[in-house]
């Protein structure tokens, strides 16, 4: 597996691990390719943004983090540069976002934004895994 260091206080909640075939016993071969982070409340997308970059660069791993803070959930999403193709991330995080009324932007490689509707979060949370499940 891939170590994951920790660089803020966070909980794991999905991470997307795929069977890779290539001549050896396909049982001992995993790849995780990404990650789903949900934030302490209170982490805004200024402090989000350099967190999600470090873990990215640190894994390279797709990864996409939420928080609540100010009234609404904050969302950023990095991915490392083979992976774009696969799961860009603005793609990623407006098909979140729209799970919270929101709205974001940005580029391929990384994006951010948020939405209102803080009840709405698990829903996020799950979207967030289902993209990347899908896309990865």
């Amino acid at each position: 597996g891939t170590l994951v260091h920790a660089v803020a206080a966070a909980t794991v909640l999905a991470v997307d691990d795929r069977v890779v075939e290539g001549g050896v016993h396909v049982a001992l071969l995993f790849r995780w390719n990404a990650l789903v982070l949900q934030l302490d409340d209170g982490v805004d997308g200024k402090a989000m943004q350099p967190i999600v970059r470090k873990v990215v660069k640190e894994t390279n791993l797709a990864t996409i983090a939420l928080a609540v803070a100010g009234g609404k959930v904050g969302c950023c999403a990095a991915v490392p540069k083979e992976l774009e193709g696969d799961l860009a991330a603005n793609s990623w995080l407006q098909g979140v976002l729209a799970e919270v009324g929101g709205r974001g932007g940005g580029k391929p490689a990384q994006a951010q934004g948020s939405g209102p509707d803080v009840a709405a979060l698990p829903k996020a949370v799950e979207a967030a895994k289902a993209l990347a499940s899908e896309a990865l």
